[in-house]
C-alpha cells in the first residue's frame, strides 16, 4: 500500500482516473492514500511540477531538498538532514535509476510503472518506494513545524499527557 502513494495526482486528477486498474471488490479504496500523497507534494512544491511524475521514468530528475540542510535544527541536525538526503533519499533515486535502466520501464511514467506494481521487478518497487516516500517525509518537515493539532490527535495527545502544553514540555 505505501507504493500506491508513489502516484502523484497533478491537474485534480481522481485516483480513479491516475491508476487504472483492477479493483476487487473488497478492496479498500485508495483515494486517501493518493490524496495525501499529492497533497504533500503539491503543499511543497517539492516535487517540482506534478507533470514530471508524467515523463518517462528515465527523465525523472532528483527533487531539491524544500529548504536548507540546517533549517529544521535544533530538532534534526544538518549533518542528519545532509546524510539522510544526499545518501539515503539520492541513494533510492539512483538505485531506481538503475533498475530500470535499459528496460521497457524508462519509458514509462512513474503512474504506468505503479499502476502495475505487482508485475513489476523488486529492485523497482523497493527503490521507487523509497524514493518516493522520502519526498514525502521531506514534504512532511517543516522548519516552522505544525502547529498544535486538532480533532482526533488533540484529543488523543489530551488522554495521554493531559494537555497539548504537557506534551510538548
Amino acid at each position: 500500500m505505501f507504493l500506491a502513494a508513489l502516484i502523484y495526482l497533478p491537474f485534480g486528477l481522481s485516483a480513479q482516473q491516475a491508476v487504472k486498474s483492477k479493483t476487487k471488490s473488497d478492496a479498500k479504496p485508495v483515494p486517501s492514500v493518493l490524496s495525501t500523497a499529492s497533497q504533500a507534494s503539491a503543499v511543497a512544491g517539492f516535487t517540482g511540477k506534478g507533470e514530471d511524475w508524467l515523463l518517462p521514468s528515465a527523465d525523472l530528475v532528483f527533487p531539491d531538498l524544500p529548504y536548507a540542510y540546517d533549517a529544521l535544527e535544533p530538532v534534526i541536525d544538518r549533518q542528519t538532514v545532509e546524510i539522510h538526503y544526499d545518501k539515503h533519499h539520492r541513494g533510492y533515486f539512483n538505485n531506481f535509476k538503475k533498475a530500470i535502466a535499459g528496460t521497457d520501464l524508462e519509458t514509462k511514467s512513474v503512474y504506468t510503472i505503479f499502476a502495475g506494481i505487482k508485475d513489476v521487478p523488486v529492485a523497482v518497487r523497493n527503490n521507487a518506494g523509497g524514493f518516493y516516500n522520502h519526498v514525502l517525509y521531506w514534504s512532511n518537515l517543516s522548519p516552522d513545524g505544525g502547529g498544535k493539532p486538532s480533532g482526533e490527535l488533540l484529543e488523543a495527545i489530551t488522554r495521554s499527557f493531559g494537555s497539548y502544553e504537557d506534551f510538548v514540555q
